[in-house]
């Protein structure tokens, strides 16, 4: 599901688990797409080109997601895509606090329930918007 929202992002760890970093400043992360199965999470990491460098598939992440409340969890990069201002990464959730898995199922059933009714909304307006003009022809 496609949004836009915002996370930190707090350390990382290297694929081979032997190199860890924790960032003095957690790095700015824009979140766009999220799911509770398969991928996960899609982001992208601000203005930060020197990460993007070392962040590779497999490399483990501390992040904050900040969906309107927050939730601390570990990722694993899956992909990594080169997108025109830097990388879009994919990742999987490792780590999830027990206690915010349902209000991330929560969060996203919700905002698939209003993409569903907005479409629906705009589709039909499309419909009318048609028929008042092929009835003007």
């Amino acid at each position: 599901m496609d949004v836009t929202h915002t996370g930190l992002l707090f350390g990382l760890q290297d694929m081979n688990k032997r190199n860890k970093h924790q960032f003095e400043n957690p790095l700015s992360i824009s979140i766009k797409n999220i799911s509770i199965n398969g991928l996960g999470l899609g982001f992208t990491i601000n203005n930060n080109a020197m990460i993007d460098k070392i962040v590779q598939k497999h490399s483990q992440l501390e992040v904050e997601l900040d969906l309107g409340f927050t939730i601390p969890c570990l990722m694993e990069i899956v992909r990594k895509e080169k997108v025109e201002n830097g990388f879009y990464y994919g990742a999987s959730y490792i780590d999830i606090p027990q206690e915010k898995t349902n209000v991330l199922r929560g969060f996203i059933l919700t905002n698939k329930i209003e993409t569903y009714f907005v479409q629906k909304r705009e589709a039909q307006f499309k419909k009318v918007t048609e028929k008042k003009s092929a009835a003007n022809q």
